[in-house]
């Protein structure tokens, strides 16, 4: 009696644990073909609860298709969103709408993962192109088929590859649509004076002389008569003034930053 009432005792407190250190999982369906698993959404969580709720749904993966001796498969694709890994498989401290490697999930009230019980990668990747006719409940996964990759969970589950079984091509992180734009205007700009320099050159200016200088700046403040300004300086010598817009922009906006925060005082002129 007191034997069973130890073990009964030892089962609690696992259970507790496990609570504790995860989050609850529910199975949603399994067959011969793979397994699916809807895990709740709590109010507050952590990468290191998310890691442990993922390790149980992975181990329950593989318990179930070593039934059918097969080896678990699980796919991943690499773009912006939720439940982002680095190349190791970690959790970023920032799991939300982070570029990495996300796995095949299905968002909602939950969040579903599915794994795939398979004798090689091809077989598994036809399970996940013909899911809809093997399993019951439908799956909206938010992968990105140009990225996908997939990793076997009972050799090493942060074993990215490409379908080809290839090791993974790991794709540098996107840049913002900001940083896009800036790059896009600086090009620009170094297309226009390269065109300033041909044009001179073919008038037949060297490369080097002040007439080339010259001649390229002419054309430059003649294409950007809006933010461009000629002034007599004192000593009698003519300095060209350009006005960028972008940088009077980021200039005032740290000056307002810096009163907002007692940096620097309205009533100081240097502030403006």
């Amino acid at each position: 009696m007191k034997k069973l009432l130890g073990i009964l005792v030892l089962g609690l407190l696992w259970c507790n644990t496990s609570y504790a250190i995860g989050y609850k999982i529910k199975l949603l369906e399994k067959n011969e073909y793979g397994i699916v698993f809807k895990m709740t959404i709590p109010w507050r969580d952590d990468p290191f609860k998310w890691a442990n709720t993922f390790r149980k749904t992975r181990e329950t993966s593989t318990q179930h298709c070593n039934t059918y001796n097969k080896d678990t498969y699980v796919f991943w694709s690499q773009y912006y969103g939720d439940y982002a890994r680095d190349q190791e498989g970690k959790f970023y401290d920032d799991m939300y709408q982070f570029f990495g490697i996300i796995q095949d999930l299905q968002y909602g009230l939950g969040v579903r993962a599915r794994y795939f019980c398979a004798e090689n990668v091809d077989e598994a990747y036809n399970y996940l192109e013909r899911y809809d006719d093997l399993f019951k409940k439908k799956f909206k996964t938010k992968m990105h088929i140009q990225t996908i990759l997939y990793s076997k969970i009972n050799d090493d589950p942060f074993d990215f590859k490409n379908i080809d079984g290839t090791g993974a091509t790991f794709v540098s992180k996107p840049k913002t649509a900001e940083e896009v734009a800036q790059q896009q205007k600086e090009d620009k700009k170094f297309a226009k004076i390269e065109g300033y320099k041909k044009t001179c050159s073919a008038i037949g200016f060297e490369l080097g002389t002040d007439k080339f200088a010259d001649c390229t700046l002419k054309l430059f403040v003649a294409d950007n008569k809006e933010t461009t300004q000629i002034v007599q300086s004192s000593s009698g010598v003519q300095e060209m003034i350009i006005y960028d817009p972008d940088r009077e922009h980021r200039i005032n906006m740290k000056k307002w930053n810096d009163n907002l925060t007692g940096k620097c005082r309205f009533s100081d002129p240097k502030c403006w």
